[in-house]
């Protein structure tokens, strides 16, 4: 997939304006390769303990086997979305997993949408 494709894709889940409160609860698609294994799939209205009034959180829940941060596909996709993705620590530090968030998202994740965004970071070039 062409980062353009992904990019609007992506923004069709996008919107900061009317989000309405609710958190994903369906199971997660399996993806696994050499730099992570897909734990689960999170999206909520509450980050770091606050309820958010700019939209919704997506957590795509991951074990990192490698350091995947310098692949270009993830740069791409990073500077595409500045500070509104990031990786972070999962709250529970003893498990080891981290989180790619997106944020300022309105509708909950599918599972073909992170589908699409994991495919895209590990494709290979």
């Amino acid at each position: 997939m062409k980062l353009n494709d992904l990019v609007d894709k992506i923004n069709t889940f996008k919107s900061i304006h009317n989000t309405n409160q609710s958190w994903r609860n369906s199971d997660s698609p399996i993806f696994e390769n050499e730099y992570i294994k897909l734990m689960r799939i999170d999206s909520s209205n509450n980050h770091s303990g606050k309820m958010a009034s700019n939209g919704k959180q997506w957590s795509i829940l991951i074990e990192e086997k490698k350091n995947f941060q310098m692949l270009k596909n993830w740069l791409n996709l990073k500077r595409e979305f500045k500070d509104a993705l990031k990786v972070t620590p999962f709250r529970k530090s003893n498990c080891g997993w981290v989180g790619i968030r997106f944020y300022e998202m309105e509708e909950n994740p599918t599972n073909e949408i992170v589908m699409d965004i994991l495919g895209y970071i590990f494709e290979k070039v």
